[in-house]
């Protein structure tokens, strides 16, 4: 892939969930709105699990130039790395492998100035694919205790941004010293909320009553559902 000298060319990965993705596409997004003030073409380019949800969430996001967040998405085989025993750990080692070899030639192909990886266990291989290739690494951890992904990923980053600086201290010596306290990447459409409108959209009328947001992530959701809703009179 041939590109001008002054082009910025940045691949970025991560998908799983959408707690791995929307916060790389803030990245992308805010990487966007800066090269724009300084006259610079950028490209950005992200790889994700093939058979996710990341490819619908990516290809659909606008930034807030009214332009995609990326150029082309590229899906790989990924397979998941679990810590207890599950026949599951054999056949995705295979997948793992086929995910790596797709990353490399990517890769390859794209020649990216840098990787932006936003974690999850299809981020694994595009960065260790990088290292080989000698792309410079970025990796993202959003939680305050680090990902087997992120400990994995960090092995090929240049730098690790954290959202809390006591998630240094759940890595190595050597990787805690490549931390960078950054906290969390947040999409600007958050900055431009209206409570008007989230009321209307969830069909609530009446503007004299408390409106009680509870969230929870991951397998933690359920639970929290369930005491919110035993507790809710």
């Amino acid at each position: 892939m041939t590109k001008n000298k002054s082009d910025i060319t940045i691949v970025c990965t991560g998908g799983g969930t959408g707690g791995h993705i929307y916060p790389g596409l803030a990245v992308a997004d805010a990487v966007r709105a800066i090269c724009a003030e300084n006259n610079k073409n950028v490209h950005i380019y992200w790889i994700g699990n093939s058979s996710g949800m990341g490819r619908t969430i990516v290809e659909k996001n606008i930034g807030a130039d009214g332009k995609p967040s990326a150029d082309r998405f590229y899906g790989i085989p990924s397979g998941k790395l679990r810590r207890y025993f599950s026949l599951k750990n054999f056949f995705d080692l295979f997948k793992i492998f086929a995910g790596f070899i797709a990353s490399f030639f990517i890769l390859l192909k794209i020649k990216p100035d840098v990787l932006f990886s936003k974690g999850g266990f299809v981020s694994v291989p595009p960065c260790f694919s990088a290292r080989l290739l000698r792309i410079p690494v970025y990796t993202h951890e959003c939680d305050f205790t680090p990902g087997l992904a992120t400990r994995i990923n960090a092995k090929s980053a240049k730098k690790i941004l954290v959202s809390y600086k006591e998630t240094a201290g759940f890595l190595g010596v050597s990787s805690a010293q490549k931390c960078i306290v950054t906290g969390n990447p947040v999409r600007p459409v958050f900055y431009s909320a209206s409570a008007e409108r989230g009321r209307s959209f969830l069909g609530i009328e009446a503007a004299d009553k408390p409106v009680l947001l509870v969230l929870g992530g991951s397998l933690g959701a359920r639970q929290i559902n369930y005491l919110v809703k035993e507790n809710i009179e």
